[in-house]
């Protein structure tokens, strides 16, 4: 089976982890008294006993140790599927494609045989599919399991009917009758804004944003040499002229970006900016009786200058160079957060914690959320999150509405 694979995938990487499972169980066998047992039932079952307690930890730890191999970017294609794409209208959008997109090649197929076999055949490359309702709902149980197929545009008249059947299917990420939301939709693929949703992200989304100044795993790793977290409160600026200006060049670059339409909100106008680096540095007072860490915390948060809104807009964002340009603030808050000691009497002697944090989706949002996510799967919120201890709390004001917790 395995060398069936080798004309479409790189099966190297296969053979070295079926090898390493190979050792793992042989030395169950020989060491592990309890999986001996095992063997009197079923092969099949015991093996997904072994597989049950290493794939979780397998998939995502094992990504984030091997980010830095496998982050560099794969060109990106653009097929178009449809037998009527050669029509003179069709092909003007085909010109429009090429013409706002000219670094990724775009290929015209017309029947499924072709489309099937461009899909198999490209695996070096990641695959944006454009095609009709009707040829998408023949062809989508055929192509949806190949890992290069990126996303799938649905382009047709009959945008209600079409929605209704696509629902299940997490690759399908528009129907639309506008070929300008077309376009709109590749650009986000292309820029990594497909899916940025809700605030929360999958492993991909991170490597997509993050890769330009430091890699992803930069920014995922707690190690302070090694990760964007610092390993003593020494290590930050404290020159009040030096957070004015990181300030000034904050406001300046959302200004730039254009990320809000309409007016910046009140928390980034620059005398609140300026005002949070003022109070970032008095939160460093060591005449205080309270250590740092608790001075810093108290800091995020106070609804006034709301630290919490610039640290964590920036942050869901997931744009790089505003993550960079305010380092010291994102740093400080993770140290703190990581040497912070409660000394609450309801906190002493806990060993471990059963905390919430209500979210509400609205039923289209319920709907996005379910097609990006599944069962099991990694969610990586980017931002820092407040939890509380009583349930109540988190649930209060989404009592009578959908609550993910």
């Amino acid at each position: 089976m395995i060398d069936e694979l080798e004309c479409i995938v790189n099966t190297s990487e296969i053979r070295k982890y079926l090898h390493d499972l190979s050792v793992m169980i042989s030395n169950i066998i020989d060491n592990d008294p309890i999986f001996l047992l095992c063997r009197t039932n079923s092969i099949w079952q015991w093996i997904l006993k072994i597989l049950s307690v290493s794939t979780p930890d397998f998939t995502f730890i094992d990504k984030i140790n091997n980010l830095q191999t496998h982050s560099t970017p794969r060109e990106i294609k653009i097929v178009w599927y449809d037998a009527s794409v050669g029509n003179e209208e069709n092909q003007s959008y085909v010109k429009r494609i090429q013409e706002k997109f000219p670094k990724n090649t775009l290929i015209q197929c017309i029947n499924e045989h072709s489309l099937i076999q461009l899909i198999v055949s490209e695996t070096a490359h990641e695959i944006i599919l454009i095609t009709s309702g009707k040829n998408g709902k023949s062809i989508i149980d055929k192509i949806g399991y190949y890992w290069n197929l990126q996303d799938v545009i649905i382009y047709c008249s009959s945008v209600n009917y079409h929605q209704i059947w696509t629902k299940p299917y997490k690759l399908i990420t528009l129907v639309t009758n506008r070929f300008g939301d077309v376009l709109d939709e590749i650009d986000n693929i292309l820029g990594g804004k497909s899916y940025f949703m809700f605030k929360s992200f999958t492993y991909d989304d991170i490597c997509l944003n993050l890769k330009v100044i430091h890699s992803p795993y930069y920014y995922l790793s707690s190690i302070a040499t090694d990760g964007f977290v610092i390993s003593s409160f020494n290590q930050v600026n404290l020159d009040i002229q030096y957070h004015k200006g990181i300030m000034q060049q904050l406001y300046k670059k959302i200004q730039e970006k254009n990320i809000f339409s309409g007016r910046v909100p009140t928390h980034f106008q620059l005398s609140n900016l300026e005002s949070v680096a003022e109070h970032f540095i008095q939160a460093f007072d060591t005449k205080s009786l309270k250590p740092i860490e608790h001075q810093i915390i108290h800091f995020y948060s106070q609804s006034r200058p709301c630290f919490y809104k610039v640290v964590n807009d920036i942050l869901n964002l997931l744009d790089e160079e505003l993550i960079v340009l305010i380092g010291d603030y994102i740093k400080t808050l993770r140290y703190a957060l990581i040497i912070y000691t409660d000394d609450e009497p309801k906190m002493k002697n806990k060993r471990t914690l059963e905390l919430y944090r209500g979210i509400y989706l609205d039923q289209q949002s319920k709907e996005n959320f379910l097609k990006k996510f599944k069962i099991n799967d990694y969610i990586i919120f980017s931002s820092f999150k407040s939890t509380t201890m009583d349930k109540a709390t988190a649930l209060y004001n989404f009592v009578k509405k959908m609550v993910f917790y």
